[in-house]
């Protein structure tokens, strides 16, 4: 059981919680971002917490209550804190992913960074940058960008460990242009790398050599190649990427022999078979994974659907109901439900 160091609060607000947990060393200092999560508040631990205590590193780490970006009128005043922990160590690195990796590059300047590891970075989800990934269209609908462009103020290093095979390339491709990038692509390593390299054992070594001074880039590439295939969301991603169901089908297939009761790797496999033309499997894969989490509201939507393809109405307002109890937040639930009441669908075979 780790031992617990003192949990010292710098600044809070009803948005943000900025939090020191010292290791006595001052070698060095960790600055992390929370990153987006379903239910984020600013109580949560801060991000790779654990982590850090277990290897000794002094760290601030930044909570939020919100998905929003970091975009708070009282972010200088949170930085100011974390700057002011700073003072006291001889390096300082930040670190997050994704939003939090935004925002470790972001933010880097004001805790005089050296460097900002990253994973997955977003470069901006800001509408008025180049629309190209709708990912986080929801947050950049309702979020007021008031912090300027991302490289703001960034004169550290950025190492970015990503999918060089997926979306997240193009946020890369325009850190380019402003940064000083030291690139660590993962082919088919999928939005969170992190996990990936978890399911590998090779992670927690990557992240100890960035924060020292003895990281083998050539080997950590010759491991991973050598590593990848042996974990189910390889093949996943891979699965993903194909423009060919068949193949995609295939792979899915190859990845659930590893990885059985993985609940995204079987709504995959059923989306890909309603695509082929096969509700009837794709009904008896949902229901594989039902069994696992009989609670997951979109596990029920993606069986509506498929039991509106074989022509079971009843059924499939029965389970379209059903999503909606159980996930009442999400509109595409109750948009499923109100399609299958239409009237037009009245006098559909019953089930």
């Amino acid at each position: 059981m780790l031992s617990q160091p003192p949990r010292i609060t710098l600044f809070e607000s009803a948005n943000l919680k900025v939090t020191y947990i010292p290791s006595g060393a001052v070698d060095r200092l960790v600055v992390t971002f929370a990153s987006w999560d379903e239910t984020p508040e600013k109580e949560r631990p801060g991000f790779a917490q654990d982590f850090l205590i277990r290897r000794g590193i002094s760290a601030v780490h930044i909570t939020c209550s919100d998905n929003n970006w970091y975009q708070y009128p009282e972010m200088d005043a949170a930085m100011a804190a974390a700057a002011h922990a700073r003072m006291s160590f001889e390096r300082c690195y930040t670190y997050g992913l994704s939003m939090g990796g935004y925002a470790a590059i972001r933010f880097s300047g004001d805790v005089t960074a050296e460097t900002a590891i990253t994973i997955a970075p977003q470069f901006a989800i800001d509408p008025r940058q180049p629309p190209f990934d709708t990912r986080w269209s929801k947050d950049a609908a309702r979020v007021r960008f008031i912090h300027g462009e991302p490289w703001t103020n960034v004169r550290a290093k950025v190492v970015a460990i990503y999918d060089n095979r997926s979306i997240d390339l193009r946020h890369i491709v325009l850190y380019r242009r402003f940064v000083r990038l030291f690139e660590i692509g993962l082919p088919y390593a999928g939005h969170n790398p992190a996990q990936f390299l978890l399911n590998m054992g090779l992670f927690q070594d990557l992240i100890a050599g960035l924060l020292g001074a003895h990281f083998d880039a050539m080997k950590f590439r010759r491991v991973f190649r050598e590593k990848r295939k042996t974990t189910p969301e390889y093949f996943f991603n891979l699965a993903k990427a194909s423009r060919h169901p068949p193949r995609a089908l295939a792979l899915l297939d190859h990845a659930l022999r590893l990885a059985p009761e993985r609940l995204h790797m079987l709504g995959a496999r059923a989306n890909i078979l309603l695509a082929l033309g096969r509700p009837d499997e794709a009904e008896s894969t949902l229901r594989r994974a039902l069994v696992i989490g009989p609670r997951e509201g979109w596990l029920h939507h993606a069986l509506a659907i498929a039991l509106r393809r074989q022509g079971r109405l009843d059924t499939a307002v029965r389970e379209a109901e059903l999503a909606v109890h159980l996930a009442p937040g999400e509109p595409e639930h109750r948009d499923l439900l109100a399609r299958l009441s239409a009237p037009q669908n009245v006098g559909m075979t019953p089930a």
